[in-house]
This record gives C-alpha cells, structure tokens and sequence, in this order.
C-alpha cells in the first residue's frame, strides 16, 4: 500500500461510492467518513470494492474508482529508482596529458568539454531499472507483485497468495484486476465456507 495517503482523495472516492448505490444493492451499508481514522477508511474502502467485484457491480463503478483502488493496494515497486553507476571515475584523469605551458590558454575549453558530458551521464541512469529480470506477466521478479505473478501462474488459494507474499485480501484481489486489464483470463473456484480457500490461476492459453 502507498506509503502516503491523500485523506482528500480517498474521501472523494468513498463519496462516489456511497452516492454511486450499489453498496445497498450489494446488501452492504454506506461507508462513514465522519469520525474515521484514514487507516480504517482505507480498509473499507478496499473490502467495498472487494464486494461490489464479489457481487459482479464493480462493472458499474466509475473508471477512476478502480484506477484509485490500484494504486492503494498495487504500490510502485521502489526497486525501480535508477541506481548510480561506477562508470563516472574512469572520464576523470583526462587533464594530466597537458605538460606543454603555452596551451593555458585551451585548459578553459576542456572544463567545458566535462560540462557538456555530464548531463549525457545522467541520463544513463535511467537505464538500471529495465535490466532487472521480471515476472512471467512483466513485473519486478524479486517484488511482491512478481511473486504474486509466479504463483497465480501455478495456481494458488487466497489464503496462500497472502501467507506467501504477506499481503493483504485487498493487495491479492487487486493485483488479480490488474493482470485481468492486461488481458489475461482468471481461473475461479470458489469456496463459499471460506474464501481464503478460494482457489485462483491464470489461464495460460490467453497470456
């Protein structure tokens, strides 16, 4: 889950629920703002959606509903910050070839010249990021979101998706919907007694 929380916009989103009225075709009650502490509106506003997708109403729900749902429970995987290369040092010792006295003149357009490389350095930092080995389905192998991937891909419970990735409900069901926005199929098997025994798998034919 996202680190920093906008209380504003989380606001704005329950309201568009609550005025949108399928939670009470959903069996399910308005969600209270007033009084609530913005962990424990996050937690509801995750099981609403969780419900209204149970219920087969998510459908019905504005598109930006969804989009907000996904950045709460899918954080972006801090393992994509570029990370500095060692390659700068090696430009360095240039200025030692210059024995000759008369040439001080030209020492003033070689500290130019380092001024002009330094910014095609930088953009070589962007670079690391796309070198780390991803998922079967795209993401970051060694983030949770790409070991959610591996064991959709076998095929798992609710319950193992969480106890493995230590994830919330929230995070696996959201996952599940970004994968599904992607164009892959999820296999189903509901258990009705427990739903942390709910069985999920991604059909491999539509990858």
């Amino acid at each position: 889950m996202a680190e920093k929380i906008d209380r504003k916009k989380l606001m704005a989103n329950i309201k568009v629920i609550n005025d949108s009225g399928l939670l009470k075709k959903a069996g399910l009650e308005s969600i209270r703002v007033v009084g609530s502490k913005t962990t424990k509106l996050v937690n509801e506003f995750g099981d609403a959606v969780d419900a209204l997708a149970d219920a087969k109403l998510v459908d019905k729900l504005d598109a930006e509903i969804i989009i907000y749902y996904n950045e709460l429970f899918n954080e972006s995987e801090p393992e994509e910050e570029p990370e500095p290369e060692e390659s700068e040092p090696e430009e360095e010792p240039e200025p030692e070839e210059e024995p000759e006295p008369e040439e001080k003149k030209s020492t003033p357009k070689k500290k130019e010249k380092k001024k002009e490389e330094e910014p095609k350095e930088k953009k070589k930092k962007s670079n690391p990021a796309s070198k780390k080995p991803r998922s079967c389905y795209g993401h970051i192998a060694s983030a949770k979101s790409g070991q959610l991937d591996e064991l959709l891909n076998e095929g798992a419970t609710y319950g193992d998706l969480m106890e493995t990735c230590d994830v919330k409900l929230h995070r696996v069901k959201g996952h599940i919907s970004v994968l599904k926005k992607k164009g892959l199929t999820v296999l189903v098997k509901e258990d009705k007694k427990d739903n942390l025994k709910t069985h999920v798998q991604i059909k491999e034919d539509s990858v």
